[in-house]
């Protein structure tokens, strides 16, 4: 998925780390919940109806719940193995 129509510069760029558990921050998960502490409230004033936004701060109040957001972004991917209580599992990714 890294070319083509269906490329994704996110899934070419943190597809490998999420995978492998590789947690180094390149933009933390600290920052990029404090970024959407501060687009919420800004939509809200405007009527702007941003699910997905919402939806995104709910899980990163997550990562920073366990702790985590000293971590890049990728982590977000741990939340979502323990809210399926499933784990990626590498061995099975081509």
């Amino acid at each position: 998925m890294t070319s083509g129509a269906a490329s994704s510069w996110n899934l070419a760029n943190f597809g490998p780390k999420i995978v492998t558990k590789g947690l180094e921050p390149g933009f933390k998960a600290a920052h990029l919940l404090k970024d959407l502490r501060n687009i919420i409230p800004l939509a809200e004033e405007e009527n702007l109806v941003l699910p997905g936004a919402a939806l995104v701060h709910q899980l990163y109040l997550a990562v920073m719940a366990k702790k985590e957001g000293e971590k890049g972004t990728q982590v977000l991917a741990r939340v979502l193995e323990r809210l399926a209580e499933r784990e990626l599992d590498s061995t099975k990714m081509s």
